[in-house]
């Protein structure tokens, strides 16, 4: 444990560590509205809307958020992430993910 406390953390665009859980790579940006379609969000929540309430596991006026700890529900997540970044981006394809050589890629 110490020893994972004394290293330094990778950058982006640096290798692998044998401890890393994920990477991050620059690949575009778009917004939380363009992701949610959830637009005018100040007027929206004056009618009672909200974007996520954690009790309730839910939004109301978007489903974006909602079941936001389910895998099969966080996969549709990123594949609509994907979707809207790559018509932005006006490309076909986005590049495949950097593989981590250290063993299980889904860790």
């Amino acid at each position: 444990m110490a020893e994972q406390m004394l290293q330094p953390k990778p950058r982006p665009g640096e290798s692998w560590s044998r401890t890393c859980t994920w990477r991050k790579e620059y690949a575009g940006e778009i917004t939380l509205d363009e992701l949610t379609h959830n637009y005018h969000f100040e007027e929206r929540c004056k009618k009672g809307f909200y974007e996520y309430k954690e009790g309730l596991d839910r939004g109301q006026g978007t489903n974006y958020w909602h079941t936001r700890s389910s895998e099969a529900v966080c996969n549709r997540r990123m594949k609509w992430l994907k979707t809207v970044l790559q018509r932005k981006a006006g490309g076909p394809n986005l590049p495949d993910p950097p593989q981590c050589p250290f063993g299980d890629e889904h860790r």
